[in-house]
């Protein structure tokens, strides 16, 4: 992910916006028009991303090779870790829904901190004409793909025979729903349409639509909102949800494409009760790619799934002894307050804990530019995944963090 998780975003729309800026306005709709696809859905960048072979055990995580077929033929990739052996079910599974570039190999980091940290089982999913999916990426094709991969995990969760033979029992499972950026958009269509059993959603960074992020990622195009095919409307899907799925907004203070009061908008639209049914984080200094590394940031999910859901967990128990206690703005607690001993003590209890979980080689980087403890995670990743001192495409996931944590790339960004 957009540090640990931070993962390439619909930054790549906003670099190829800025380019169009030079056109002019009818040159600008015609290109909005014929090619938004290309846009929105970037599926080949960065290099690499449609060849990808990245996998979960590359991160040691036990997982099943899933190719689940849509109704329209197209052939998906999508990846359930979920611990192998039998006796070690876990009562939750989280739906990752990825932003709008590159695969799902590129959210491996942060699948593995749901996995390990808050002990959930984690489907991935890639989209048509993401990975090694087939098919071209649009908005009604990506509503199939997760609907497809949600009915895949109900039959798979839920078998009336399968469960009394193997012995397991599912009947309290809680499913939960994750998206960042577009992910947040999809991860919201299916939530409604799937209500009745997923019992949670978790946002970051999303938008209220496609048209009216348009004004603020290319403001010459603001006339021909009318043009976008793919709109996304969370803003009218959201009021629609069944209330009995509890919902967590993470929105980066900082988010430099997708403007925050976007966000406050979709948290103000959700008909949930405030604090029982639906709860808001938000990060200092958190732009669009890099909230998810923001101090804070697990221990809020974990104290979500703890006291919702009943799902405890180490972390979730060090979240609640700290304060992260679904208050509607958690800052305090994330960037230094008086609740929880401030951000550096946060700070250091996570990297203790990742240390406990990566091994030695989880370590800082000294001098230079950028090199922090993110730096530090970053690299201690990719000694673990391609071995001390070496550099193969299994780096593809470190390579990505890097490039986007550098100071270059910070001040370069002005996502959705």
């Amino acid at each position: 992910m957009s540090s640990l998780n931070v993962f390439p975003s619909l930054s790549t729309l906003f670099r190829v916006f800025s380019l169009l800026s030079v056109l002019s306005v009818s040159s600008i709709a015609s290109l909005l028009y014929l090619y938004q696809g290309k846009l929105i859905y970037p599926s080949n960048l960065p290099a690499g991303a449609r060849t990808d072979t990245t996998n979960p055990s590359d991160f040691s995580l036990p997982f099943e090779n899933l190719a689940l077929k849509t109704p329209d033929g197209e052939k998906l990739q999508a990846w359930f870790i979920r611990p192998d052996g039998k006796g070690q079910e876990r009562k939750m599974t989280v739906v990752m829904f990825q932003a709008n570039a590159g695969n799902i190999a590129h959210r491996l980091p942060l699948a593995a901190i749901f996995y390990k940290r808050l002990a959930v089982n984690v489907l991935m999913l890639s989209y048509r004409g993401y990975g090694l999916s087939t098919g071209s990426p649009n908005e009604a094709g990506i509503k199939i793909d997760a609907q497809v991969a949600l009915d895949w995990l109900k039959a798979r969760l839920w078998p009336e025979s399968k469960n009394k033979r193997e012995g397991i029992d599912f009947s309290s499972h809680n499913v939960i729903l994750y998206g960042q950026s577009l992910g947040g958009a999809v991860a919201i269509d299916a939530a409604v349409r799937n209500g009745n059993w997923v019992k949670g959603l978790i946002l970051e960074n999303t938008f209220l639509d496609i048209p009216s992020l348009i004004p603020s990622v290319l403001p010459p195009a603001r006339f021909f909102t009318w043009l976008c095919r793919e709109v996304w409307s969370s803003r009218t899907r959201l009021p629609q949800l069944d209330k009995g799925v509890k919902v967590l907004f993470l929105s980066g203070k900082d988010d430099e494409l997708v403007p925050p009061s976007q966000m406050r908008e979709l948290y103000r639209v959700c008909r949930h009760k405030e604090g029982s049914g639906k709860e808001w984080s938000e990060f200092e200094e958190g732009t669009h790619n890099d909230t998810c590394m923001k101090p804070g940031y697990f221990p809020t999910i974990a104290s979500f799934l703890h006291r919702h859901f009943s799902h405890t967990t180490p972390l979730s128990r060090e979240a609640l002894s700290r304060g992260f206690a679904g208050t509607k703005s958690n800052t305090s607690n994330v960037s230094g307050g008086s609740s929880g001993g401030g951000a550096g003590g946060e700070e250091e209890k996570i990297t203790r804990e990742l240390e406990e979980e990566y091994g030695d080689d989880w370590e800082h980087v000294e001098g230079g530019a950028g090199a922090d403890e993110a730096g530090g995670q970053i690299e201690g990743m990719r000694r673990r995944v391609a071995g001390a001192g070496s550099k193969g495409p299994r780096d593809v996931v470190g390579e990505e963090i890097e490039e986007i944590q550098t100071e270059g790339v910070r001040r370069s960004r002005s996502d959705l």
